[in-house]
């Protein structure tokens, strides 16, 4: 398995022998990759655990920071902390402002 960084579709896809198993849709905005929606075809087998990892290496490769809006993405941080460096806080805080603003 592999993750790669479908461009066209602005997503990540986790891909075994040409089969896309799942993928993270994403925005970029200044530069930074907004994660916002990941889809598996199976759970319990470790692929959206696999496709977030592979998705963070990449992204960490190129030097660009994410915001996770994916409750998915978000939880997978929250287990994996030494990945949060990764993160633009000052933008995913904005975000979560945001939120709560719209919820009151």
């Amino acid at each position: 398995m592999r993750v790669r960084d479908n461009t066209d579709r602005s997503r990540f896809e986790l891909v075994e022998d040409d089969e896309v198993l799942g993928f993270i849709d994403y925005l970029v905005r200044d530069g930074v990759y907004w994660l916002i929606h990941t889809e598996t075809t199976a759970e319990g087998r470790g692929i959206g655990a696999a496709l977030v990892e592979g998705a963070l290496d990449n992204l960490r490769g190129r030097n660009i920071p994410l915001v996770p809006i994916c409750p998915f993405v978000v939880s997978w941080l929250q287990a994996h902390r030494d990945r949060m460096d990764q993160v633009d806080r000052k933008a995913w805080r904005a975000h979560k402002k945001q939120a709560a603003d719209r919820e009151d």
